[in-house]
């Protein structure tokens, strides 16, 4: 008969299957984008940094971090002179950046502002943060924050020895934590922000933390959030702020970070107006579309009066959108003013063609007037939209609504029509220079219009204009994305349209449940019939809430995919009327069809770019619940393997509580005492979905079930080798023999107090991190031996040993690495102090290192003693809290796995003795022999005898006990029954006899 006690193996399929769906989803996440689009930056002359003094007081505060300015041939002479009469403009690197990013920007600025003859160029500074991480520790944040309001302060005070008055205001370039350190300028106590009018950031994470790693990068996000809310609408609201992000390819910032309510214009690169391409993390500095745009819309806010930047925020805001969201006309902002109304020719041609779509085509090189198209507005169910398409048209005002009051020779005409050229976009194109604009023909109809005119003037090259006039419900789609609930159609394709109409130039396509973060569908466009070589189509995902936008262009029979997956999360408080759209490009001589399907990589590729920093907690949240169970397990004289324990845990055991704690939160006498829970602030933003906790549970269950099994294989097969290697280690550490080195390492089981007290002293003295490290080899030293003892027939006692030693050492190593970049920003600033300042990683080091001098001992951790069940509550709660309230500050996290870990020790230190448990009884003991059960008294087996020894040794704490005390020792009844467990990580750990 089967054990009703047995784990069900369904829990373990389906943390198998999730784990390995989010390796599949980080994969894609990693590599599943488009090819780099952008081009390289080049110099024309060699690229030279020259050093800007600084007062002596902020040197001498700030010794690593520096001031340059960039120069290029004669102009480095200039500014070596102290010759400045540009704009100046401060580069600020991010987290780990040079100063020498700055190089891209400022030569294309350079080079423009010579070849243009212009006579204000732009100064184009750049701080050297010394490639501080400040992304890991917020302590740099504030640091660099101080030194660059310093630095604006010497740029503005290099001018005024040039005609004209000296530039009131510094225009800021930040990269990743360089855009953050740029906003925190302005929280300063006595900074002027009249200093700063333009900001703009480039992949730079200011909505939150890339990874809240300590409490003092929480606590400076909070600080400049809490400024900037406050004085938005007064203090800073001439400042103009503008937040790009590079789309898929950064996989390091993602975009909903990088938007933020204050930002004036927050844009993807794809949909940016000539650079229509991703960018990735440290592409977006020097991407040379992008550094062009950058620099045309730096040119374009000088003042012409001034020489300066404009100070009026409208202007600003205007050139700037003009730039970054929708162009027009021409790449410079003066070429994109429309007038209000537009004079027409009527001694030109014009033309009024009787079918619903139509085409012209204008010969290149042709002279004389203008040809007006006209397309007729009236009450007709069959005319409410128009789509024009027009490529290498070169007019500016070249689209007008007007009346048709004047009659010549049977052709009606206009004297003049209002400008609607404003409505028309640039847009990509593989073949010439393309626009496209949509019109309401009802709504202009009427306001009294009698026609729309399409301008074409005389071109240097061959013009064509294609134009589509329908009903509003011909051209728009609405789809469903299919559900989980509907696995037939989740995983099949469904045809939206089987082919477009015959002239047809764009068909909208509506998502309409298209609304979860980790939402991915993939829409095709496939020719039906043959189309030409030449014959261009494409795919554009728009998000309205996001200033997302993406283009896929094809040529010919190509099919077209666009992969439609928001980059923003849709606002909670959104109307249900705003939908992400695809708009399908179409070539009117060609026909479509258009399906959609889920993407199943995609999908799981949200999953990982929203929910995998999520991982981190909940990894030690599971490894926590693991410890408690294999606690439980020894208040009844059992041992239990990390395998063993992971296979008795269930959701309700940590997903359920933390549910129902989250809702006890949301009770008002609570929320102020606690703070908040971290699954319904990603809710209020959007990140979240239903499934979520139990999607982290059962996926960190695989990573800690997988750790462990390395871990185990590590143990069994290369101990030995470990042991060896750690020996040559501490050999060259202590400067003697590998014999001197063995003692040294045995001595950390004999004399742990003085181990402990010594890593204390080297956290205390330089940094937490590397007492962990090395606090972490002691532990796997630690659980090699006691895998020795159980192999060696220790009993119950080596077991218990062997197996918490295992999730302890699991929990100190997620410690460590997480708290490893503390040790990379320490081997950077060590020149300054040898002991890092505000070490995130100190408390975690000094709690677990001095837990180190009980739980490194031989005897530890006993089986004799009372309380396990209690000790297992503490660190239970412990990881409930972990899934509670860290999911977001992952700081927290590892301050409460300190706690736990120093739980146990205290129940070490401080637990009485007890009487161990009798293992309970099994079938193969039920059918041993009676006289084996039934020993006389005072007859001990061998094994009895050994186990006595061993309990001998733990009672007698660090081995100190003698002879006369082993004598004293009366046998335990209840270790009769003991034999040396089973050493591997394949069941509970108990061998039974």
């Amino acid at each position: 008969m089967a054990d009703s006690n047995k784990p069900s193996a369904v829990p373990i399929y389906i943390s198998i299957i999730l784990f390995v769906c989010f390796v599949y989803g980080i994969y894609d996440y990693l590599t599943g984008f488009e090819e780099n689009g952008c081009a390289l930056t080049y110099m024309y002359e060699y690229p030279q940094f020259v050093r800007i003094q600084l007062p002596q007081n902020i040197s001498q505060k700030y010794p690593r971090y520096k001031l340059y300015a960039y120069g290029e041939g004669v102009y480095t002479e200039q500014l070596r002179d102290g010759k400045f009469n540009g704009v100046p403009v401060l580069f600020i690197p991010g987290n780990g950046g040079s100063y020498k990013q700055a190089r891209s920007l400022a030569s294309v600025a350079y080079r423009r502002a010579v070849d243009s003859r212009l006579r204000t160029p732009l100064n184009v500074f750049t701080v050297d943060l010394a490639e501080d991480l400040g992304a890991v520790h917020g302590r740099l944040l504030a640091e660099q924050t101080r030194f660059v309001a310093a630095c604006v302060r010497a740029v503005l005070r290099l001018y005024g020895r040039g005609p004209g008055p000296p530039p009131a205001s510094v225009a800021l370039v930040g990269h990743s934590m360089g855009g953050v350190v740029a906003r925190g300028l302005f929280a300063l106590p006595g900074f002027d922000p009249a200093s700063v009018n333009v900001l703009l950031l480039l992949a730079a994470p200011i909505a939150e933390p890339p990874l809240r790693v300590d409490l003092a990068m929480v606590s400076y996000y909070g600080w400049v959030e809490s400024f900037w809310a406050a004085r938005r609408n007064t203090t800073l609201s001439a400042v103009t702020v503008v937040s790009l992000s590079g789309g898929d390819r950064d996989v390091q910032i993602r975009p909903h970070q990088t938007q933020h309510p204050s930002s004036d214009i927050t844009a993807v690169t794809v949909s940016v107006p000539g650079v229509w391409a991703s960018a990735d993390h440290q592409c977006i500095v020097w991407c040379r579309q992008l550094v062009l745009v950058m620099a045309r819309a730096l040119f374009d806010l000088v003042s012409a009066d001034t020489r300066q930047i404009t100070t009026d925020p409208a202007a600003a805001r205007a050139v700037l959108r003009h730039h970054f969201v929708q162009r027009t006309h021409g790449k410079h902002y003066r070429n994109a003013f429309h007038p209000a109304t537009v004079p027409l020719d009527p001694a030109g041609e014009w033309k009024q063609y009787a079918l619903r779509q139509w085409s012209h085509t204008a010969a290149r090189g042709e002279s004389g007037r203008p040809t007006y198209l006209m397309i007729g507005l009236m009450n007709n169910p069959l005319y409410q939209r128009a789509t024009i398409s027009t490529v290498n048209l070169p007019s500016r005002d070249w689209l007008v609504a007007c009346v048709a009051s004047k009659v010549d020779k049977g052709v009606r005409m206009c004297e003049e029509g209002d400008n609607l050229s404003h409505l028309g976009e640039q847009v990509p194109s593989l073949q010439g220079r393309r626009r496209s604009v949509s019109l309401d023909l009802e709504r202009l109809h009427e306001r009294g219009y009698t026609h729309v005119v399409v301008i074409v003037r005389p071109a240097a090259e061959q013009v064509t204009v294609d134009c589509d006039v329908s009903r509003h419900s011909d051209r728009q789609l609405t789809a469903d994305v299919p559900a989980f609930s509907s696995f037939r159609a989740f995983f099949s394709q469904q045809l939206l349209l089987a082919e477009t109409q015959a002239g047809a130039l764009s068909y909208n396509v509506s998502l309409k449940s298209l609304t979860e973060p980790w939402q991915a569908v993939r829409l095709y466009l496939r020719p039906t019939a043959a189309c030409g070589l030449s014959s261009q189509s494409g795919l554009s995902f728009h998000v309205p809430w996001g200033q997302q936008t993406q283009h896929v262009l094809t040529s010919g029979t190509t099919v077209a995919s666009v992969a439609a997956k928001l980059q923003f999360p849709r606002p909670v408080n959104l109307s249900a009327d705003v939908l992400p759209y695809v708009t399908a490009h179409l070539d009117p001589t060609c026909r479509y069809s258009i399906s959609l399907q889920n993407s199943f990589p995609e999908l799981w590729g949200q999953m990982a770019r929203y929910f995998g920093a999520l991982l981190v907690p909940a990894v030690l949240s599971v490894t926590l619940v693991t410890l408690a169970e294999q606690l439980r397990a020894a208040d009844a004289g059992q041992t239990l393997t990390t395998h063993g324990a992971l296979l008795r845990l269930t959701p309700l055991k940590l997903v359920m509580p933390s549910q129902l704690l989250t809702s006890l939160l949301g009770w008002s006498f609570l929320s102020p005492r606690l703070p908040p829970a971290d699954l319904p602030q990603l809710a209020a933003r959007g990140l979240s979905c239903s499934v979520l906790p139990f999607l982290l549970y059962f996926v960190s269950w695989a990573v800690v079930w997988l750790l462990s099994l390395v871990g185990w294989a590590a143990v069994a097969f290369i101990g030995g080798l470990v042991h060896r290697v750690t020996g040559r280690l501490v050999s060259r550490a202590v400067g003697g023999s590998e014999a001197v080195a063995e003692v040294a390492v045995a001595g950390a089981a004999r004399f742990p107090v003085i181990l402990s007290v010594a890593l204390s002293a080297l956290a205390l003295s330089s940094c937490g991190e590397i007492a962990l490290g090395l606090g972490l080899i002691v532990t796997c030293v630690k659980v090699f031996q006691s895998y020795e003892e159980v192999l060696s027939g220790g009993g119950r006692l080596a077991a218990l040993k062997a197996y918490t030693s295992v999730t302890l050492a699991l929990v100190w190593l997620w410690v460590t690495l997480f708290h490893l970049p503390c040790l990379l920003v320490w081997s950077r600033t060590r020149s300054e102090s040898t002991q890092l300042p505000e070490d995130p990683s100190l408390v975690a080091a000094l709690v677990l290192c001095n837990c180190g001098a009980v739980l490194w001992r031989d005897a530890a951790p006993r089986l004799d003693l009372a309380g396990y069940r209690a000790v297992a509550a503490v660190v239970h709660t412990a990881a409930v809290a972990v899934y509670l309230f860290c999911l977001l500050n992952v700081y927290r996290a590892f301050w409460l796995a300190a706690a736990a870990v120093l739980a146990v020790a205290v129940h070490q230190l401080t637990a009485p003795v007890r009487e161990i448990p009798a293992e309970p009884d099994t079938g193969a003991e039920q059918e041993a022999p009676e006289a084996e059960q039934e020993a006389p008294e005072g007859e001990q087996t061998q094994e009895q005898e050994a186990e006595l020894q061993e309990q001998d040794g733990a009672a007698g704490g660090d081995g100190d006990s003698g002879p006369e005390d082993a004598a004293d020792e009366q046998p335990c009844p209840a270790d009769s029954a003991d034999s040396a467990p089973a050493g591997g990580p394949g069941g509970d750990g108990v061998r039974h006899r």
